[in-house]
């Protein structure tokens, strides 16, 4: 579950820098290179011109639907997971401090103590892994 809940939170954040690339690049991306058939358009020989203005309004208006897609798609992984997260949250704290009231009794030299010095190092990993994608994304969100 570790795996497809940070890669569910890789994906959001991923698809938000996408967003952002092309949300500061917009102007960039609608303005055509002046080519023959641009340049004929502009003249008027084929009736059709090229609105910059609306261009750029429909490439917005996709990128509000692309922002509100992601907004969903993290809110259902919210939904979903955050029930059974908070639960491992909790069991993997009460097991760190059992652990480390354990080591506390044991001798530094003992193989007890190494075997409980791991197990909270991997405790503490498994409670890092869900901080770190989750902060992650938190940064992505807050440049909007």
């Amino acid at each position: 579950m570790h795996t497809m809940v940070s890669g569910l939170l890789c994906h959001a954040a991923g698809q938000l820098k996408v967003l952002k690339y092309t949300l500061m690049n917009l102007d960039a991306r609608e303005n055509p290179a002046p080519t023959k058939q641009y340049l004929g358009e502009l003249d008027g020989d084929t009736g059709d011109e090229y609105d910059a203005g609306e261009a750029v309004y429909r490439k917005i208006s996709e990128c509000v639907q692309h922002y509100d897609s992601i907004f969903e798609f993290v809110n259902r992984v919210e939904d979903t997971f955050s029930f059974v997260i908070f639960s491992q949250f909790l069991a993997s704290t009460i097991v760190i401090c059992i652990s480390c009231l354990q080591m506390s009794k044991e001798s530094m030299t003992s193989i007890s103590f190494f075997n409980s010095t791991l197990f909270c190092i991997a405790m503490l990993n498994e409670i890092f892994v869900f901080c770190y994608y989750g902060t992650i994304l938190f940064e992505d969100v807050s440049i909007f």
